[in-house]
């Protein structure tokens, strides 16, 4: 590692004697937008790969335009792989995300901007400086004294419409949003179907009898139900799986699974004490085993009384899906994260990402009611048939 940061401080030396380092920030932090794109790159790769780390609401170093990820820190980047024999793999992801991704080794460089300090030296290493800014501050536009400034009269009308071409038209940022939709939904159904399947398991782990069995799933439970989910994602992607390669959506499904798998192994175990122990044992005393009876008779009525519980975990789960940002997702609140970064619209995405979350919601809802009809309606004719 400290060989890379010798190449790259070489390198940041060598940009800064031909001029490199000032024709890349004058293209960056000047105003031809038409400037501001990446040329193409022959990564070899011979040496190896680049893990590097991108926060993406860093304008002008390292953000999200209609052509992807882009910016002085990027571009720098590339430049260095592309002179030492590297590919580059960016990954984007908040400041918090990239500091805890350096320290622990998973990635290599932090492609972006922030303040050295002595304390901080004593966790990572840092670069040769190759960007100087300057200290703005940010206040409201009503706050502007003197009275020069006047804001125009603006209908609500015209406000939703700036504020959706703002926001979405420009850039393509709409992409994003679907982009965002997408993972959020992918995360939540798989989560859904494993972590149904592992709460079935417990349970069934549960019903042997063993002192065993009880002990471990309880702890399973109990440790799961105390940890933050956060806390639990951080630890699977930058401890667990830091240098596994594992694509970090799929540690996101693996570790929503385990924790809804906690928590819908008890909606199952309540659903299934709260059916009269009478009706097994009249399916034993009519010839029935005790598998066939609580697969026929027991299961399918504690799997109806469960669905409400059920359904409101699921919808808890999608909304809890918002938290995969710490870990590098680009989900639908990451994305509108990226897009106010970019407009500095402090309300308008964070409204519509909720409306969007409000209509998922209720789409999950939905489908999980027919759900329940239908295998009720099924479940009758079933008995109906039985009985005849």
């Amino acid at each position: 590692e400290h060989e890379k940061l010798e190449q790259f401080n070489e390198f940041l030396a060598e940009c800064r004697a031909d001029g490199t380092l000032e024709t890349l920030t004058d293209k960056w932090t000047g105003d031809d937008e038409a400037a501001k794109k990446l040329r193409k790159y022959d990564l070899k790769g011979t040496n190896g790969t680049l893990h590097v780390s991108a926060v993406p609401e860093m304008q002008p170093m390292s953000y999200i335009n209609d052509e992807g990820l882009t910016g002085y820190a990027v571009e720098l980047t590339l430049d260095f792989a592309e002179k030492y024999g590297y590919d580059v793999e960016f990954e984007p992801c908040s400041i918090t995300s990239a500091i805890t991704g350096i320290t622990s080794g998973k990635y290599d460089i932090l492609a972006g901007t922030c303040s050295v300090t002595e304390e901080r030296k004593q966790s990572m290493d840092f670069s040769d400086t190759f960007y100087r800014g300057g200290m703005t501050a940010l206040i409201r536009t009503e706050d502007i004294s003197g009275g020069s400034y006047q804001r125009a009269e603006v209908s609500l009308y015209e406000q939703i419409k700036s504020g959706i071409e703002k926001n979405f038209i420009r850039e393509k940022r709409w992409k994003l949003i679907v982009q965002g939709i997408g993972t959020t939904c992918f995360i939540t159904v798989m989560t859904v179907l494993f972590g149904t399947v592992l709460a079935f398991l417990v349970c069934m782990f549960r019903r042997t009898g063993s002192r065993l069995a009880n002990i471990i799933s309880n702890l399973y439970v109990r440790l799961l139900q105390g940890t933050p989910m956060v806390v639990l994602l951080m630890i699977l992607y930058y401890v667990v799986f830091g240098r596994s390669g594992l694509p970090s959506v799929w540690v996101a499904i693996i570790g929503f699974t385990l924790n809804f798998g906690a928590y819908v192994s008890e909606i199952m175990r309540s659903g299934i004490e709260s059916i009269d122990d009478g009706q097994r044992e009249a399916a034993l005393a009519l010839g029935y085993t005790e598998n066939s009876a609580f697969f026929k008779f027991i299961f399918p009525q504690a799997a109806l009384r469960q669905m409400p519980v059920y359904r409101g975990e699921v919808v808890s789960l999608l909304k809890s899906t918002s938290i995969v940002g710490y870990i590098a997702i680009q989900d639908l609140t990451k994305m509108s994260d990226i897009i106010r970064s970019r407009t500095y619209e402090a309300f308008f995405p964070l409204i519509v990402t909720a409306v969007i979350y409000f209509i998922l919601a209720w789409i999950l809802t939905l489908i999980i009611r027919l759900s329940v009809r239908l295998l009720d309606r099924r479940n009758r004719k079933h008995t109906v048939k039985e009985a005849v």
